[in-house]
Parts: structure tokens; C-alpha cells; sequence
């Protein structure tokens, strides 16, 4: 385990110390936002190779169930957030259990989000549509599955998943190698969809505020996010309803921070996809697009702090670097990017590419989403 930069106590006992678990590029905009707002920041990082560890006032390295390192973390921080939802067990039993710092989102609200059934089985109870689905806890099987959703559907992971990892589509019934004994779940497979999903913030008190609806596409290859518009090329019946909907999900969850609610739209039908519980990649063009980013609102949002409303600045459109062979020079050397008024690219600086990777991405803003797509 390793930890650089001394503590720096919290200023005039005001909570001033925020905690991170996660070093990826979503745990940097959010060590960057928080020292914009004065706000001293400790990742806890199993790499000291994350995009954080140049960002955080602190840096924890170590794995994320080390129960030392965790309670370093909770020494060094006044309240504690998530980069990504598939903290271990034992770490979030470690959080509910102490009384050191304050912890948002909830544990029990961490706990139901990371595992995909509890999440469809909580949508079914509160009413809210999701796809079809079947279960299977103990290992696939096949037969039952096309009893019920056909020889075509969807498979996921029920934890852990990200990046087109751990989510497969069946056709004709033959499931994939490595997903016979693993919990699963079957879904419904749309074949004509659009993706679309909202970001709603809501604060301690319970005040929420949401961003404009996105529209996603994704890598056909990988099953990973390739572009984001902002607005949605959708009716604005479609998008009210999906920003109703999203806000009705976190108050019913009681949520503190930022919330990514996806939606399947099937013709005028839409379907809860997933919620995730933190910022979300959907949401990097709100830095360039909106007068406050989703990072700095979950900063503010989970320390107690007032909610800006959300202004869209103008359209914009985001793509995500996924890494190829044409980028390799990139990742290791140092690159000069350029600069035009209407694009900006981030470049996030990780040095161990695999394909597909996220390594950095751009965002074009215009008057017209035409012209920022162009």
C-alpha cells in the first residue's frame, strides 16, 4: 500500500475531505472539481497508474477489499463517493459499519444498483418497465431462457460488467463460453432501439435537478459507447417522460449524488435499461455543454453543498477514443493536440491500451447538433 501527500485537516470543521473509491478518469474530473470548490481529495486506487493519482491531494494504493487501506481512506475523509458501482462486499460492509465519514451514495443503495437481478427485480417492484428478463443464479440455462424470451436475447453478468464486458447477445440459443456457470441474467433482445439516458443529481435534503436528455451509440464490435449527443434526437413527450421517470427512480431510491438512468426507447415505448449510481461516462460533454459538469454537481451534491440549475450551453456532440493501433504512438508519447474554439479533447493519459480501451475523449459544441457532429 502506498499513500502520498500528508493530510491536510479539515478546514474550520467543516466537511472539506472527500473520499473516492476508484482512480479511472471518472475519479479525476472528480478530484478536479472538488479542488475547484476547495475541497481537499484521497483516492483509493489499486494502481498508481490511474488517470487519478496526478489529480488527488492523496493517493491510496492498494486493492479495494484491503481493510487497512480503507480505513486510511476513512481517516482521511469527511465523506466518502464511488467512481464505479462494483466495490467488493466486504469494503461496503466496512463502510456501513463505521462512523468515521459520511458515505453517498448509501451502501444499501450501492448494494441493489451493482447487482443487475436486485435492480430489475426493485424496477418490477416500484412499477417502472424494464425488458423482460430471467434470472439464473447458479448457471444458464438455455432452455428455460428461450422458453420465455425466444432463441434471440440478451445475457449480462448479474455484477460486475462494464465496457461491453460481461454482456453477450445469444442467437439461436447457443450461449457463449464462460456463461454456463456464472450468475446471469436473460433479457429480451430489441433488435431496432435507440439509447437514451438522463443525469439526475440530488443533494442531501432531497432537491434534484436533472440534465438534458443524451442519445448513445454504441462500438458494434465491443458493445461500447462511441458517441453521445446532447439533446436527444427524440419527441419532447419521449424526453419529458424519460426525465420524469429518472427523477421518480432516484427519489425512490433516496439517492445523494449523480444518477445515470438508461433507457431503451422501442418505438414509444421506453424500458429502464440501467442505473448507475455515480457520474457516468454519458455525461463528459456536460464540462464543455452545460454551466455546471455532472462532476462538480456530485462533489456538491454528496458534501452538502447548494445545487447550481442545470443551463445547456449549446449542442453538443462526444465521441470516445477507443483505443487502435492508429493511437498507439499517442499513448506513449507526449502529443500535441491543437486547440480549436468548438472541440475540446481530453486525453487521459493511460499508458497500458488494450482495444477498445477508453483513452481519452473530444467534445464539439455548435449552435446545431448537425454542425457539432460535422
Amino acid at each position: 500500500m502506498q499513500s502520498r501527500k500528508p493530510e491536510v485537516p479539515a478546514a474550520g470543521g467543516k466537511q472539506r475531505r472527500l473520499g473516492i473509491v476508484g482512480g479511472g478518469q471518472l475519479g479525476g474530473y472528480l478530484c478536479r472539481a472538488a479542488s475547484e470548490l476547495n475541497i481537499e481529495t484521497t483516492v483509493l486506487s489499486d494502481t498508481t497508474d490511474c488517470v487519478a493519482a496526478q489529480l488527488a491531494d492523496t493517493l491510496i494504493e492498494a486493492e479495494f477489499d484491503d481493510p487497512v487501506a480503507v480505513d486510511e481512506l476513512l481517516e482521511r475523509s469527511d465523506v466518502v463517493t464511488f467512481e464505479f458501482e462494483d466495490v467488493p462486499l466486504s469494503t461496503l460492509s466496512q463502510l456501513q459499519r463505521q462512523n468515521v465519514a459520511e458515505v453517498y451514495p448509501a451502501v444499501s443503495t450501492m448494494l441493489l444498483l451493482q447487482n443487475k437481478k436486485l435492480q430489475k427485480e426493485w424496477l418490477l417492484a416500484n412499477g417502472f418497465p424494464t425488458a423482460r428478463f430471467v434470472s439464473f443464479d447458479d448457471g444458464m440455462e438455455a432452455d428455460r431462457a428461450i422458453s420465455q424470451l425466444g432463441r434471440d436475447f440478451v445475457i449480462k453478468t448479474q455484477r460486475g460488467g462494464y465496457d461491453g464486458m460481461g454482456v453477450k447477445v445469444v442467437r439461436d440459443g447457443a450461449i457463449p463460453d464462460g456463461y454456463q456457470t456464472v450468475p446471469i441474467i436473460a433479457e429480451a433482445l430489441h433488435e431496432a432501439f435507440v439509447e437514451i439516458a438522463v443525469l439526475v443529481v440530488r443533494d442531501r435534503t432531497g432537491r434534484s435537478t436533472h440534465y438534458p436528455v443524451f442519445q448513445s451509440s454504441f462500438d458494434g464490435g465491443g458493445n461500447v459507447l462511441r458517441r453521445v449527443v446532447c439533446p436527444a434526437m427524440v419527441s419532447a413527450d419521449i424526453a419529458g417522460t424519460a426525465a420524469d421517470m429518472a427523477c421518480d427512480i432516484v427519489e425512490a431510491l433516496e439517492g445523494v449524488g449523480v444518477f445515470a438512468v438508461e433507457f431503451f426507447l422501442v418505438g414509444e415505448d421506453i424500458y429502464v435499461n440501467e442505473i448507475a449510481p455515480r457520474v457516468h461516462n454519458v455525461g463528459h460533454l456536460t464540462i464543455e455543454a452545460s454551466n455546471v459538469s455532472q462532476f462538480e454537481q456530485h462533489v456538491r451534491a454528496v458534501m452538502g453543498m447548494p445545487l447550481p440549475p442545470v443551463l445547456t450551453v449549446a449542442p453538443a456532440v462526444m465521441d470516445n477514443l477507443l483505443y487502435e493501433k492508429s493511437l498507439a504512438r499517442a499513448c506513449q508519447d507526449e502529443i500535441d493536440i491543437g486547440h480549436r474554439p468548438d472541440v475540446t479533447v481530453h486525453w487521459y493519459g493511460k499508458r497500458s491500451p488494450r482495444p477498445l480501451r477508453k483513452m481519452g475523449h473530444l467534445t464539439a459544441v455548435s449552435s446545431t447538433l448537425e454542425q457539432a457532429a460535422e
